[in-house]
């Protein structure tokens, strides 16, 4: 029996052997794709990260640059509010102006005028006694 079971051993060791011969490389490829995978899935995960991250800072800066627009445009229709209030003055006191001088000139040229109708008329009185 011993020249039996010391064939069965032979037998078993040769098939492991025969099969680990075999299938080491195969395991090595094995060993190498999940590395491989590994090694991927954290790239692709930091890059994820770092897409992430330009995303949100580009983000922050379009937030940022829509906020200073938004200021911009307040200060710019504020300017041009004063610069229609200070041309609405300007011109409501020229007009002013304009109206008290006319007004001014109408009565001055009135007062010449019945000036002169009333000399004319005294003259044409002093003619006529």
């Amino acid at each position: 029996m011993d020249e039996c079971e010391k064939r069965i051993n032979q037998e078993r060791e040769d098939r492991i052997k025969y099969h680990d011969d075999h299938l080491n490389p195969i395991r090595a490829q094995l060993k190498g794709i999940q590395e491989g995978l590994v090694k991927e899935k954290k790239t692709r995960i930091q890059n994820e990260k770092k897409i992430m991250q330009q995303i949100q800072e580009e983000s922050q800066n379009m937030q940022d640059d829509i906020t200073n627009e938004h200021k911009m445009r307040q200060q710019r229709m504020q300017d041009l509010d004063d610069q229609m209030t200070q041309d609405t003055d300007l011109t409501r006191s020229f007009l002013d102006r304009f109206e008290t001088n006319a007004t001014e000139t109408a009565n001055s040229y009135m007062g010449d005028l019945e000036s002169e109708l009333d000399n004319r008329f005294n003259h044409q009185d002093k003619i006529l006694d």
